[in-house]
């Protein structure tokens, strides 16, 4: 979990703030914290380090990481639903091996997961899809 999590983080904190500036463009609330194109994004990352740091204060580290977690886990789960929608579109082409075993077994572990999850602490799993749904 931990190292998932790390990897998950560092992605998260290079991407942040460039997702940030492309919102500011087509939301003027975030207009404010634009900072000018082809530099690096100072005002992005200090506008995600102050949500970050708002989210710790929050709440206690257990109910962090189990929110980062369930959201992290239904992304993933996303990302290899996408992997059969490129082995479709690839005329049923695939590099992984053994494919589809690893995927779909990923698959039922994460769906396992998450049910686990929705089923033992449901108030935590609702309030993390009612963050993923305010956000798309």
């Amino acid at each position: 979990i931990s190292f998932g999590l790390i990897s998950s983080v560092s992605s998260m904190i290079m991407v942040s703030p460039r997702i940030l500036r492309k919102t500011s463009a087509i939301l003027p609330v975030f207009s404010r914290i634009k900072s000018e194109d082809g530099v690096i994004p100072k005002k992005e990352i200090w506008f995600t380090v102050g949500i970050a740091i708002a989210l710790i204060w929050s709440g206690s580290f257990e109910t962090i990481l189990l929110y980062m977690g369930i959201i992290i886990q239904f992304f993933s789960l996303l990302c290899i639903i996408g992997v059969f929608i490129l082995y479709i579109r690839n005329n049923r082409k695939s590099e992984i091996p053994f494919f589809p075993i690893p995927p779909i077994l990923y698959m039922a572990i994460a769906v396992f997961t998450l049910y686990s999850l929705a089923v033992s602490k449901t108030e935590e799993f609702l309030v993390s899809f009612a963050m993923t749904l305010l956000s798309f």
